[in-house]
Parts: structure tokens; sequence; C-alpha cells
């Protein structure tokens, strides 16, 4: 039947008729362009949104850069407290030692007072080995004590002595029981900050 006996007069008959099959090389051709142009509009499409694209990634690059420093921050710490847990029990039994020493020697302090400048100074090391393993709050005590010692040893009047040497078992005996209280916080889990 013909395109003008089924539609009318006004219709072309080419319109009815199926148009020929390309053949295989056209039909390659025609697939290479498509795909040639989707690529294109790719590009424009990256190239229209390349800011976005820069800005987007600049975010993700200072986010992942305060996520490093974070995790670097946080194994610090871990390790700081890991290093308490395994060395501070025994640097606390030294300190409480020596603190029973110094304590015994009080009794009469001018006697023994060779005694207690040794005890001194082995509490002067065992302090700057805890030192290095501990938190900010308990350094700052440390570190004073140690001040303290340091000064100690070097007084020569004998009641002057005396009195920084009570200052100085004081000293002692507190940073003993911060420490205690620290560990006990990280035992359970909790911080110390």
């Amino acid at each position: 039947m013909r395109c003008e006996e089924f539609w009318g007069k006004g219709l072309r008959a080419k319109a009815l008729t199926p148009s020929p099959k390309p053949e295989k090389g056209a039909q390659a051709s025609a697939s290479v362009i498509g795909v040639t142009l989707m690529v294109n509009n790719i590009i424009l499409f990256i190239k229209d949104y390349l800011d976005a694209f820069s800005f987007i990634g600049s975010i993700f690059s200072a986010l992942s850069f305060i996520f490093t420093i974070m995790i670097f921050f946080k194994l610090k710490r871990i390790h700081s407290e890991y290093l308490f847990k395994i060395r501070t029990p025994e640097l606390l039994k030294k300190l409480e030692s020596t603190s029973e020493n110094i304590s015994k020697y009080f009794v009469d302090f001018s006697r023994f007072i060779d005694d207690i400048n040794r005890e001194f100074t082995l509490c002067k090391v065992n302090l700057g080995s805890l030192k290095n393993k501990c938190p900010k709050e308990i350094k700052k005590s440390v570190s004073k004590t140690i001040k303290l010692i340091l000064s100690y040893l070097k007084i020569t009047n004998c009641s002057k002595k005396q009195e920084d040497a009570n200052k100085i078992y004081i000293e002692i005996q507190a940073i003993v029981e911060e420490c205690k209280n620290y560990w006990e916080d990280i035992k359970w889990g909790g911080r110390y900050e």
C-alpha cells in the first residue's frame, strides 16, 4: 500500500518506507562520534565547574589535615598513657621508699644530712624519669619539686635545709598521690585533663 493512499495526497511516500540499513563502518563511526561528543560534554562540564571542584577538593584537603593532626595528638596521648601505665608503678614505689627513708632521717636531721642529700638526689633522678611519662598537671608539680631539690642541695645552712626538706617531702607525697589518682582515672578509662 502506498503512503498517499493510506494518509492522503499531502504526504510523501518516503514517510512509510523504511530507511536503508547503514553499513557496518558507518555504524562504528557513529558510535565513536557519540562517545566523542559525550567525552567533550563531560570535559566542558568539568571546565565549567572546575572552580567548584577545586574548592571542594580544598575543603577535603583541609579536613584531612585537621583529622591527621587530631589523630596525631590522640596517638601521642595514648602513647603517654601506655608509658605511664608501664613505668609509673615502679617509679612510685621508689619515690615512696625514698620518702619513707627521708621521714626516718627527720628524727635527727643534722646527723643524717648526708643520707637525706643522697635520698633527694635519687628522688630527683626518679622524678626526672616520671616527668617524661605523666600529664601536664603532674609535670608542673614534678618540675617544681625538682627545682626545690636542686636549690636544697645548694643550701649550706642546716636550719634552712630542714625547712626546705620538709617542703620537698610534702611535694613528693603530693606527686605520689596525684600519680595514683591519675593511674585510677586511666585504669577506668577516664581522662585527667
